[in-house]
């Protein structure tokens, strides 16, 4: 996401509200390693809703091969 990129290089914002797209549907797995980087909101389908993550924590969840999306939530 190219807002992400800009908030992540800007280093302004300290924690971020994040939609993490999958590759398949979470399972609890994901959603442990998720709840260890930021605040688990909700999940829907293949997208996984968080807030309050720590922007370097993006990278983590970046590297991960089931990542397909990472996108900033507008609220």
């Amino acid at each position: 996401d190219p807002d992400l990129q800009i908030a992540y290089n800007e280093g302004k914002t300290r924690n971020v509200n994040l939609v993490i797209t999958l590759r398949f549907q979470p399972e609890a797995f994901h959603i442990n390693i998720f709840q260890q980087l930021g605040i688990v909101t909700g999940i829907e389908e293949k997208s996984v809703y968080m807030r309050r993550v720590p922007i370097e924590n993006t990278l983590i969840i970046g590297t991960q091969y089931w990542v397909k999306e990472i996108r900033l939530r507008e609220d």
